[in-house]
């Protein structure tokens, strides 16, 4: 497998896959691709949403920074994050997507691995 730099290869489809694994009834609206950073914002909304209300949430290679509605700046890291969806750990929702993303190439376990094809 070769890295995949995923600011510039994820598609729409798999923002959308990734950001059902942390809020699976999420209304994508969304993204911005960092690609000198190489992380995508995307942009979302929930059932219980009212009017204009709006979410924000980071994928990175590796890790997720859930935004908090009244954070400006910076998320924080999913598995330190309080609970973020109802019957799934976070732990286990980061496990599920560090999965998807070494199988899909994106994570950067696949740079510089003397075990992967050249």
């Amino acid at each position: 497998m070769k890295f995949r730099k995923m600011s510039e290869e994820m598609t729409e489809q798999e923002m959308l896959i990734v950001l059902r694994l942390v809020y699976p009834c999420a209304q994508m609206k969304g993204y911005r691709r960092y690609t000198g950073a190489n992380f995508v914002t995307v942009f979302f909304s929930l059932p219980e949403d009212s009017g204009d209300d709006g979410h924000k949430i980071d994928f990175l290679p590796d890790i997720i920074y859930v935004i908090n509605d009244d954070d400006k700046l910076d998320g924080i890291p999913i598995d330190e994050a309080d609970g973020v969806c109802s019957g799934i750990s976070n732990i286990d929702i980061l496990n599920l997507y560090k999965k998807y993303m070494v199988a899909n190439g994106y994570s950067e376990m696949w740079l510089n691995n003397p075990y992967s094809e050249a």
